[in-house]
């Protein structure tokens, strides 16, 4: 009996931390590197986020941000670069190679400096704009910085 209820606790603490949660409960600087890494493994899988990954997006983008890159998307002529890295182009180890600066917080508002570094297209400078929505921190605005 005992060790049934270890086990359910067990279970009960590894669901807790699963993929799902992390993102709600994360810091900024945590949903930033989550983001990324989806975002441009999805890129280099030749996957399309917006289309086959809505639901993630969903997870670490505001539905005001995600309204705006859908009108942007459906008006004539499209999109030409890629809003989340201000770029044409992609590097695939833009994944792994992250930096998140220290986010600046400010009620239900945080801004961080992002670089994703990569050997075939060069370094990336981008600033983050994030608001706490559904109870966690998401993506809603990105700038380039050169």
């Amino acid at each position: 009996m005992m060790l049934c209820r270890a086990a359910v606790l067990a279970g009960v603490l590894l669901l807790s931390g699963s993929a799902a949660g992390e993102t709600a409960a994360a810091a900024p600087e945590q949903v930033i590197r989550q983001f990324y890494r989806w975002y441009v493994g999805a890129l280099s899988q030749s996957r399309e986020p917006f289309k086959t990954g809505r639901s993630e997006l969903q997870r670490f983008v505001s539905t005001r941000l995600l309204r705006e890159l859908d009108r942007a998307r459906n008006a004539p002529g499209g999109v030409e670069a890629d809003y989340f890295l201000d770029a044409q182009d992609f590097d695939d180890e833009w994944a792994t190679n992250i930096e998140v600066s220290a986010p600046a917080v400010e009620g239900e508002r945080a801004t961080a400096e992002v670089r994703l570094k990569g050997p075939e297209v060069g370094t990336r400078r981008l600033h983050l704009t994030m608001v706490r929505e559904q109870g966690g921190w998401k993506i809603d605005r990105v700038e380039g910085r050169s």
